[in-house]
């Protein structure tokens, strides 16, 4: 077992508390990490007194500091993470609406949130904990012609306390220098999908990062200016066999937001979205929603359609459009609660691409078949194969009208449609922003952890952007974003 080395106060360098929280670091201008101890304290903290062992003193207030000797390190407190669960599941009493505490927050904080909806089949997950410590132990390698190799290997040991903050590959190293000098490679337990958490709270932690990372001021190591999102969760997790019902879900989800959106506009903060995949149906139905009231005309500042799992008419406001088996894909009054929409598509996303096609056939096909057949995945992946979007597929439970309802592109695959005059308006008016990532884009979450381009194309160039996205986030310098 490897622990942290021995503290040593050199600097006066500042501390940082996890959410709300649970763990204090030292962090070094060299960029070396040392734990000096644990603590849960509620935010805002004011007037908490706290011990920690490691310090002599530790008195913990709007301005905490730990007095170390004469050492005097102040701490920095990043604020609880915002969730408003509006998944079917939820508590009773699980909020929909921001409390005091997080409107003071966002208005001391650039006045503005930036609200983010995950996708479709993301169930609710958990924060990882805090990493403790670390265990040696060996791994085996198996190669060709039976040749074993047997290597040291280092895996962490979490404690009861949660985290709320992105943690890479190198983190464990990091944390622990002496394993690096040892010569010790972090074990296949550090995985970044497992120190960052579950599901949809795995997709807050890379979300948050990835926007704090395209500040250009951000580099993990240093909080001082870390921004909270508001994340949305919902119960979208219905399985491919099922995928239709998430329509309706993502349905009462959107209407569940609209409050969201209304407190957010009467307390005079910039209202921002991101959503990604069927998160867009959720954004939608509630544009579409607020948008019916002319007192909200353009009240929402800009939206951003990643990956969007909706037609590509969806953000037209033409009649007759919807040729949706359904007829549930229309959304007249959603760009009307909008000035600025960016839709962020890629015709490298199979699984908008081909899937998306098949599954909107008609209401819970896929469902209907796995059902009747015990069909496991693989056999629907091989049904998937049979179309392209002008392709069949032959069923006794698919029905002449399923078959010949027509499915156009996804938004997310195709971008918008360019032969809708309301869109082609949209695009005039600059209003509407068509970001094609088909170069860049790798795959249908491509967004959640970036590669450098799509990191460098996607959010830096049309998210966080002088030019075309947002001009300012949290307390960075809006001044130094990408300005084309």
């Amino acid at each position: 077992m490897i622990t942290a080395p021995q503290y040593s106060f050199k600097y006066t360098s500042p501390l940082i508390c996890d959410e709300n929280v649970t763990r204090y670091f030292l962090r070094y201008p060299n960029q070396e990490i040392y734990k000096i101890g644990a603590r849960a304290i509620p935010y805002p903290m004011s007037g908490v007194s706290c011990e920690l062992s490691e310090f002599e003193s530790v008195t913990c207030s709007d301005n905490p500091a730990v007095q170390v000797g004469d050492k005097h390190l102040p701490i920095l407190a990043l604020f609880a993470p915002i969730i408003l669960n509006f998944r079917l599941d939820a508590p009773a009493n699980a909020a929909t609406t921001l409390n005091p505490s997080e409107l003071q927050y966002l208005k001391a904080n650039g006045n503005q949130a930036v609200i983010f909806i995950h996708g479709f089949n993301v169930p609710f997950g958990t924060y990882a904990r805090q990493i403790d410590d670390a265990v040696v132990g060996t791994q085996i390698i198996n190669h060709a012609a039976h040749q074993i190799t047997t290597i040291q290997v280092a895996n962490p040991v979490y404690n009861p306390f949660q985290s709320t903050i992105y943690r890479g590959a190198d983190y464990l190293q990091e944390f622990f220098p002496a394993l690096q000098q040892a010569g010790i490679k972090p074990g296949a337990d550090f995985d970044s999908d497992v120190v960052n958490g579950t599901d949809a709270h795995n997709w807050f932690v890379h979300m948050e990062d990835n926007f704090n990372r395209a500040t250009q001021q951000y580099d993990r190591h240093y909080y001082g200016k870390y921004q909270r999102l508001v994340h949305i969760a919902w119960s979208g997790d219905v399985g491919i066999a099922n995928y239709m019902d998430s329509e309706d879900r993502a349905n009462a989800a959107g209407h569940k937001l609209v409050p969201l959106l209304k407190q957010l506009i009467a307390a005079g903060l910039e209202v921002n979205l991101i959503a990604h995949s069927m998160g867009n149906r959720v954004l939608l139905t509630a544009l579409n929603q607020l948008g019916s009231d002319t007192a909200y005309a353009e009240k929402i500042n800009h939206i951003f359609m990643w990956d969007a799992a909706v037609p590509n008419t969806a953000l037209s406001n033409e009649s007759g459009k919807d040729k949706s088996y359904r007829q549930n894909c229309s959304f007249p009054n959603a760009t009307k609660a909008v000035k600025k929409i960016t839709v962020l598509y890629s015709q490298q996303d199979d699984v908008l691409g081909l899937g998306y096609p098949f599954m909107n056939r008609g209401y819970n096909i896929a469902r209907e078949i796995a059902v009747e057949g015990n069909i496991a995945k693989q056999q629907l992946t091989a049904l998937e194969k049979q179309l392209d979007t002008q392709g069949t597929i032959k069923h006794p439970k698919i029905t002449p009208e399923q078959e010949n309802a027509r499915v156009l592109p996804a938004l997310g695959y195709s971008g918008p449609d360019l032969t809708d005059d309301s869109i082609k308006k949209m695009l005039r008016d600059n209003k509407l922003i068509r970001a094609d990532l088909t170069k860049w884009g790798v795959g249908h979450s491509h967004m959640r952890i970036p590669t450098s381009d799509v990191m460098t194309y996607g959010y830096k160039k049309w998210i966080l952007n002088q030019t075309y996205g947002l001009k300012n986030f949290g307390l960075y310098d809006g001044t130094q974003f990408t300005k084309d």
